[in-house]
């Protein structure tokens, strides 16, 4: 009897209809170019089997469960998802407080996917390699070779970076222009500590070379033996990874665009998630009489 492999429990909790994230989720991925025929529910191998059995077009990118954190991240819940049941409670109160205008909640939750849309579809125009996918001068498989957002902890970056505009009410396209100028190349290496003779050699393993913006966050870089020289690969979807490249794109844009500062405002940070809320103070204690 043939065996089959068993749903992942993130599988199964992706597909979850009932629950707010998903459903939001839902609503960007089938709209999203940047989803577009892109999502991942299953492992790649076997997403891609099915696609050839049903002729559609399918290059693998991003995970489903990473497509709805950054939908739910961008209309306001942020980096405030530490479980399933805390992302859902802020992404109700979100849906929650657009009805108080009248609407039902199922409109409301529309409309805010149809936000999500539209920003992510920006993005998909300016972003370095999402730009060139659009255009279709590059394909998935060389996006992925080629660009740190590429992973899923990329994505977040960005969809939280958008998520911090919004909250500090400044204007979304400025922000991505500024996202643009940072390098999301894999290959933006620089030697670690250049000798005073100026040699910048990345073919030489005794010149260690760092990613110029995102090392330590986002990249790792290693000395690939078999091409013989430096090459960043991606750290991996790390919680503190992502959040602190968040933090270190929200802090250099603040620098580079002053008109920008709010973005990395102290209230910025504590809406999106990256600075706890100060806690209220306590009853005061009694005092011996």
């Amino acid at each position: 009897m043939a065996s089959t492999k068993p749903i992942s429990p993130s599988l199964i909790a992706v597909m979850d209809k009932s629950a707010t994230p998903n459903r939001l989720g839902q609503h960007v991925i089938r709209r999203a170019k940047l989803f577009e025929g892109r999502v991942t529910y299953l492992a790649s191998a076997a997403h891609k089997e099915l696609a050839k059995e049903t002729g559609d077009a399918f290059e693998a990118l991003y995970p489903a469960a990473a497509a709805r954190s950054a939908a739910s991240a961008i209309a306001g819940v942020g980096v405030r998802d530490r479980s399933p049941e805390i992302r859902e409670t802020h992404l109700d109160a979100i849906v929650q407080a657009r009805t108080a205008a009248g609407s039902s909640g199922d409109e409301a939750l529309a409309l805010i996917g149809d936000e999500v849309v539209e920003l992510l579809d920006l993005a998909f125009e300016r972003m370095p390699g999402w730009r060139e996918i659009a255009e279709g001068t590059i394909s998935v498989t060389e996006f992925r070779q080629q660009y740190l957002h590429s992973a899923a902890a990329g994505l977040h970056v960005i969809a939280n970076c958008i998520a911090a505009a919004r909250i500090a009410k400044v204007p979304v396209p400025e922000v991505l222009d500024a996202l643009v100028e940072i390098p999301w190349r894999r290959d933006a290496l620089q030697t670690e500590a250049p000798p005073k003779d100026g040699s910048t050699d990345l073919t030489d393993q005794k010149l260690p070379a760092l990613h110029r913006f995102f090392e330590g966050t986002l990249a790792k870089t290693v000395w690939d033996e078999r091409a013989r020289s430096w090459r960043s690969s991606a750290s991996g979807a790390t919680r503190a990874g992502y959040e602190s490249a968040i933090n270190r794109v929200l802090h250099h844009i603040c620098k580079e665009h002053p008109e920008l500062k709010a973005i990395a405002s102290d209230d910025t940070f504590t809406e999106l998630g990256l600075i706890a809320r100060k806690r209220k103070p306590g009853r005061p204690k009694k005092t011996a009489e």
